[in-house]
């Protein structure tokens, strides 16, 4: 008589455990039935899998593998560090289901790519049964309509022939209107540095702009950007921050407009507003401005700078003896002269009235600027001849400083200043002097 009850109740288990298979192998996403390992002091040490469905298999090792009995610390498909015991010990304790989203960890039914799940776990009896979801697809549809909403709101702000978003001064976006503005497609552009679409001579306008705009402050801006064919292009740039809704950091965006039609005014200005109006060399501002943008490459070119500072010997006499006029045509004469003995991309700029500067980037030892400054003095000593046959000659001294890792441009201005004053050598770093009768290196 008691054996029929209790064969009762191993059926009903076995159809209970039926109906649990059949449920599991039901279910779409991977489960998995554990059971505890306690230690000696009663501690949850470790979990056992006692069931675990097919999607669950299929995770680590494939359907046909079977989990039973293993150890799920061991085998868990989704790693949460030590944690995982720690969480799925306070489920069975205290029956509070467990949540996390956004795990993200390598899958081996992926072959090792990076996944999303999202785990949950909830105490059934004196078991724990787990969960685990792959939402790396939907959180990527998510991502792209956070975009959709954050470029729609770009645009929504933004003016312009076409927009461009940057973060740490790469191309995070551009709108189609790129191409009309730039000649450069959209697809060039993306994940470009922007300082490598802008013509060399304006990046420090576009340095300036974006470090202004990061700031919170917008900047109204005029640059060139490179065509296809290397010819520049003027455009103007509204430019202010934003923060990507997607990543929650910090950027510019900036509106571009093309200035075809007014490029031709517009260039005349620039070249007023950064050239000598008597000689045609690039006024100090300028030649500053293009050092410091020289000095920054330093590093990755493996080269060196020299920096010449060139002063007329005793020029004040030109203009008492033969008038402002005369002096104005020699200086031209000279400025001349400076630029026909250096390189085309060195830089030679007029900084006070007969004071010129020269930049030698790419350069190699100081013998290399030493030789170019010798030539110079050459160039500026050879006899000139004026308007109405004046007769005049002149001659120059040379100052001589090579650029030091972390000079900026007033720094070696500085010493190549210095280096023309007898007995000084500018900061006790090494100089050279040049004078009317030749060089000297000084001590």
């Amino acid at each position: 008589m008691t054996k029929a009850p209790a064969m009762q109740s191993e059926a009903r288990k076995a159809a209970l455990r039926s109906e649990l298979d059949r449920a599991l192998g039901g279910m779409l996403d991977p489960i998995v039935v554990l059971e505890a390992v306690h230690g000696r002091g009663g501690e949850v040490r470790d979990f056992l899998v006692v069931e675990a469905n097919g999607p669950a298999r299929a995770y680590r090792d494939g359907p046909s593998y079977e989990v039973t009995g293993t150890s799920f610390l061991a085998w868990q498909p989704v790693r949460h560090g030590g944690g995982m015991l720690r969480e799925l010990a306070h489920v069975l304790s205290t029956a509070q289901p467990w949540a996390l989203d956004g795990v993200r960890c390598p899958s081996a039914l992926f072959r090792g790519a990076e996944r999303t799940f999202d785990l949950r776990a909830v105490r059934l009896g004196s078991q724990v049964v787990c969960t685990w979801r792959d939402v790396t697809e939907r959180n990527a549809a998510v991502d792209r309509l956070v975009e959709v909403e954050f470029l729609s709101r770009l645009m929504a702000e933004g003016s312009g022939d076409a927009l461009v978003a940057l973060r740490d001064g790469e191309v995070l976006w551009a709108s189609p209107g790129i191409e009309r503005v730039s000649g450069l497609g959209r697809a060039e552009c993306l994940g470009q540095s922007m300082e490598s679409l802008v013509h060399e001579d304006d990046v420090w306008i576009l340095r300036e702009a974006m470090s202004d705009a990061a700031s919170g402050h917008t900047r109204l801006v005029q640059f060139r950007v490179i065509g296809p064919s290397g010819e520049g292009r003027w455009i103007e740039a509204s430019l202010a921050a934003f923060c990507d809704a997607r990543e929650g950091s910090p950027g510019v965006v900036a509106s571009l407009r093309s200035m075809a039609g007014t490029e031709r005014t517009w260039e005349e200005y620039v070249v007023t507003a950064r050239h000598d109006a008597l000689t045609g060399l690039v006024n100090r501002g300028e030649a500053v401005r293009r050092l410091d943008h020289v000095l920054d490459r330093v590093p990755r070119t493996g080269t060196r700078v020299g920096v010449l500072f060139c002063d007329v010997d005793d020029f004040a006499c030109v203009n008492d003896a033969h008038g402002r006029a005369a002096g104005d045509e020699a200086l031209r004469v000279l400025a001349g002269r400076i630029a026909r003995s250096i390189r085309s991309d060195d830089l030679a700029a007029r900084i006070g009235g007969d004071e010129f500067l020269v930049v030698l980037p790419g350069i190699h030892t100081a013998q290399d600027a030493v030789d170019v400054g010798e030539k110079i003095r050459l160039a500026v000593s050879a006899p000139l001849v004026l308007t109405g046959g004046v007769r005049v000659h002149v001659t120059c001294s040379v100052g001589v400083a090579m650029a030091d890792d972390d000079d900026c441009a007033d720094d070696i201005l500085r010493r190549a200043d210095a280096a023309m004053l007898p007995g000084t050598t500018g900061k006790q770093r090494p100089a050279l002097l040049a004078l009317p009768g030749g060089l000297t290196q000084l001590p």
